[in-house]
């Protein structure tokens, strides 16, 4: 007998993601540590480089690591984010990956709502966004923050309210 019911397939970064949250949460790698190289990272966890590469992007955009580009992966948080809309959104089972993935197409419709809509102001408060992110001298959670703030005011200048709602959410 079959059956019509599919149960979905988890990615392997997915899987690799939380083994490794699991693994910081535990301590194995306490705040401060510095991970180990990709290559060992991607055989310790039995998957591909590129794989592994993903799930340090889940941990990062999670909050629990830090990349410094020439050094290195460091721990920066243990523990999971403060419930807020992230954890809300992936408490229904959802991946990063699926939120990235819907990210990825509410961004490009913003950004073709905002373009087709843009005011001076919006102008004039993106290119303050992006040449203050362009600055060499900017840290890393200054960044963030910028860019946070121009995906915000895409959406903001997109004049669609629902779509600055999923923004915030």
């Amino acid at each position: 007998m079959t059956s019509d019911v599919r149960v979905p397939r988890r990615k392997l970064s997915d899987t690799a993601a939380d083994q490794l949250s699991a693994r910081i949460q535990a301590g194995e790698y306490p705040v401060g540590t510095k991970l180990p190289a990709e290559k060992e990272l991607a055989q310790l966890f039995g998957v591909g480089r590129s794989s592994m590469r993903e799930a340090v992007r889940t941990l990062e955009a999670a909050g629990y690591l830090e990349s410094t580009h020439g050094v290195g992966v460091f721990v920066r948080n243990d523990k999971p984010q403060s419930a807020g809309p992230l954890d809300l959104t992936l408490g229904g089972g959802y991946t990063m990956s699926d939120l990235f993935e819907v990210r990825i197409a509410l961004e490009g419709t913003a950004a073709e709502l905002a373009a087709a809509r843009l005011t001076d102001h919006h102008r004039e408060l993106l290119v303050t966004f992006l040449t203050a992110a362009g600055d060499p001298e900017v840290t890393h959670e200054e960044f963030v923050r910028l860019d946070a703030r121009f995906h915000r005011q895409i959406a903001e200048a997109s004049g669609n309210p629902l779509l600055q709602y999923m923004w915030e959410s």
